[in-house]
């Protein structure tokens, strides 16, 4: 049986947006959301709270970690984030800890579902 999560997924290269929601549909996963920016993160998360959050850090408007951040604020949020910035980690804190997995852009297809399956397991435990 697929565990399978409703996800939210940020990023501001569509490229980018469109390959991992592909890889996670391909997993058996529901991606809820797709926002390229924290706004948009923000305003649909509003209505439809995911299980899980993929986001990048780095975005216009609102960063992806300051969106992680308002949207663990009452009820923390399982996340994996994703950065260009390979020292990107140097900014998360104590208070982070909702933070399941740091990934380094360009991101490699096993990384990437390596870390999925290790927020699915630590999500339905």
């Amino acid at each position: 049986m697929c565990k399978s999560l409703r996800i939210a997924i940020a990023d501001d290269e569509p490229e980018v947006l469109e390959y991992f929601s592909g890889v996670l549909r391909s997993l058996g996963h529901q991606v809820v959301i797709q926002a390229s920016n924290g706004r948009e993160l923000l305003d649909a998360c509003r209505t439809d709270r995911p299980q899980l959050l993929i986001t990048d850090i780095g975005m216009d408007k609102i960063p992806g970690i300051e969106a992680m951040r308002a949207l663990s604020a009452n009820v923390p949020m399982p996340t994996i984030l994703i950065s260009a910035l390979s020292e990107g980690d140097e900014s998360l804190s104590e208070s982070d800890a909702q933070v399941l997995a740091f990934l380094s852009k360009p991101v490699k297809l096993a990384t990437f579902t390596g870390a999925v399956k290790v927020a699915v397991d630590h999500i339905l435990q």
